[in-house]
C-alpha cells in the first residue's frame, strides 16, 4: 500500500536571465476507512500521517466523539451508541485508547461477531502500544475463552490454547491476582484445562496476591513513570501537552473526577499520567492531569496531586497544583517529593482576547498574584505550610 500519495509542482523563478527551478512535495494525509479499521498496517499510517502533520482541530474532533462514546456507555447504558461514536473517533484519529474502549464496550455482547470483533479491537490497541499490557491480554485471554464456548465451534481446542496463552502473558505483564482469575465468572471451567496448572507454575514466582493488597491499584500507580528530579510545571506548560498517554476508565475509582464527569453536548474530560513524585511503605504520591474537550482552542487543563494509602488505593488526600484555569489565570507549580511550590498567575494579552482570537495573540507577561507551599506528611496529608495573601483557590474550578 502506498501510504503517502504525493505531488510534485513545478515552480519556476526568474531570477535575471536565469531560470531556477524548485520541487515541492504536497503530502496527502492517509485518511482510514471503515473497512480498515482493524488493519494494523492501515491504522498505523494513517496515525503517523496524522501526528506528522499535527492535526489539533482532528484530535480535538476525534476527543469530542470519544466522550460522547463514554457518555453513551457510562452515563446512558446505550452500548450500540457508545461503539458508533467510538468508531466515528478512531476514524477521524485513532489512538489505543479508543481502540481499548471500544473492544470493551462490543464485550458487553455475546455473540461471535462482537466478541470477534472485540478481539479485533483489543489486538490493534496492543499494536499501538497501549498500556498497561497485563490488563489487555487479560481480557484477550477472557474473550478468547468466551469463543471457546460457543456452540459449535470448530477451533475450540485452538482457542482454549491461545486463552491459556494469553492468560500467561497477562500474568507475566503484572496482572497478578490470582484470587480475581479464579472467581471471574467469564472464566467458569478454565481451571479444568490441561495447560492451567502449568500456566499458573510457570508465573508462579512473579505472583504477589495476598489479602488485603489492591492489585488494581498496584497495577494503576505502576503506570505512572517515576519522577527522581521532581516535576516542574511552568506557565509555558500548564496545558500540559507533553502528556499524552490516556487513563483508562478501568481505573476510574481511583479517579474521582473521572467517576463524577458530567458530559453535556460538546463536552467531556480526559485524563493523562505524568508522573509519580514519591512512594512510602504507607503511601504513594502521584501527579495526573485532565484536560476538558470543547469547542474551543484553549481547553481548561487541572493537574491533581493525589496522595493514596498503597494497601486499598483509597485517596488520603489532593491538590490541584496546576491549571489553564481560564485564558487569563494559571497555576504553575515545583514538585519535590513531601514539597509542593505553587504559584498564581495571570496571563497578560498583548490584545483583548474577546476581540481577537488566540491564534492571532500573543501573551506579552504573566502577573504573579500568590504563592503557597505544601506538604506531604508521613500520614499522607497534603499540608499547607506558607501562604502569601495574594494566594487564593477560589479560582479554581476543580475539587481540593
Amino acid at each position: 500500500m502506498n501510504k503517502i500519495v504525493g505531488l510534485f509542482v513545478l515552480v519556476i523563478i526568474i531570477v535575471g536571465c536565469e531560470p531556477e527551478v524548485t520541487y515541492r512535495y504536497k503530502a496527502k494525509l492517509t485518511k482510514l476507512k471503515v473497512e480498515d479499521i482493524y488493519k494494523a498496517d492501515y491504522v498505523k499510517n494513517a496515525l503517523f500521517d496524522a501526528e506528522e502533520l499535527d492535526i489539533d482541530a482532528l484530535k480535538r474532533a476525534s476527543k469530542n466523539e470519544f466522550l460522547k462514546g463514554v457518555d453513551d456507555l457510562k452515563n446512558k447504558n446505550n452500548i450500540r451508541g457508545a461503539i458508533i461514536h467510538f468508531k466515528k473517533a478512531i476514524l477521524i484519529f485513532p489512538e489505543a485508547k479508543l481502540y481499548y474502549e471500544l473492544g470493551n464496550a462490543l464485550a458487553k455482547f455475546n455473540g461471535k461477531v462482537s466478541i470477534v470483533e472485540a478481539i479485533n479491537a483489543y489486538e490493534v490497541a496492543r499494536v499501538l502500544d497501549f498500556q498497561p499490557q497485563g490488563m489487555l491480554d487479560y481480557k484477550l485471554a477472557v474473550l478468547i475463552y468466551r469463543l471457546s464456548k460457543i456452540p459449535g465451534n470448530e477451533y475450540q481446542k485452538f482457542h482454549e490454547a491461545e486463552a491459556l496463552h494469553k492468560l500467561k502473558l497477562a500474568i507475566l505483564s503484572g496482572y497478578t491476582d490470582s484470587v480475581a482469575i479464579a472467581k471471574d465468572p467469564q472464566l467458569t471451567g478454565i481451571e479444568q484445562l490441561i495447560g492451567y496448572k502449568y500456566v499458573l507454575l510457570s508465573t508462579s514466582s512473579i505472583q504477589h496476591q495476598s489479602e488485603g493488597i489492591n492489585n488494581m491499584f498496584t497495577i494503576f500507580k505502576k503506570l505512572f513513570p517515576d519522577q527522581p528530579n521532581g516535576i516542574l510545571i511552568t506557565p509555558e506548560e500548564v496545558e500540559m501537552k507533553k502528556y499524552n498517554q490516556s487513563i483508562s476508565y478501568d481505573f476510574a475509582k481511583f479517579i474521582p473526577e473521572m467517576e463524577s464527569s458530567s458530559f453535556g453536548r460538546d463536552v467531556g474530560a480526559d485524563f493523562f499520567y505524568v508522573g509519580k513524585l514519591k512512594e512510602t511503605t504507607m503511601y504513594t504520591a502521584i501527579v495526573y492531569t485532565s484536560v476538558t474537550f470543547a469547542e474551543e482552542i484553549m481547553q481548561p487543563v487541572f493537574t491533581q496531586l493525589v496522595v493514596y494509602e498503597n494497601k486499598s488505593g483509597k485517596i488520603l488526600s489532593s491538590k490541584t497544583v496546576a491549571c489553564n484555569c481560564s485564558p487569563e489565570s494559571i497555576r504553575v507549580a515545583k514538585l519535590y517529593e513531601d514539597k509542593i511550590e505553587v504559584e498564581d498567575m495571570n496571563r497578560i494579552w498583548e490584545k483583548p482576547i474577546n476581540t481577537v482570537s488566540f491564534l492571532d495573540n500573543k501573551i506579552s507577561e504573566y502577573k504573579l498574584n500568590g504563592s503557597a507551599t505544601y506538604m506531604i506528611t508521613e500520614g499522607g496529608e497534603i499540608e499547607l505550610t506558607q501562604k502569601s495573601s495574594g494566594f487564593s483557590d477560589s479560582l479554581l474550578m476543580a475539587n481540593n
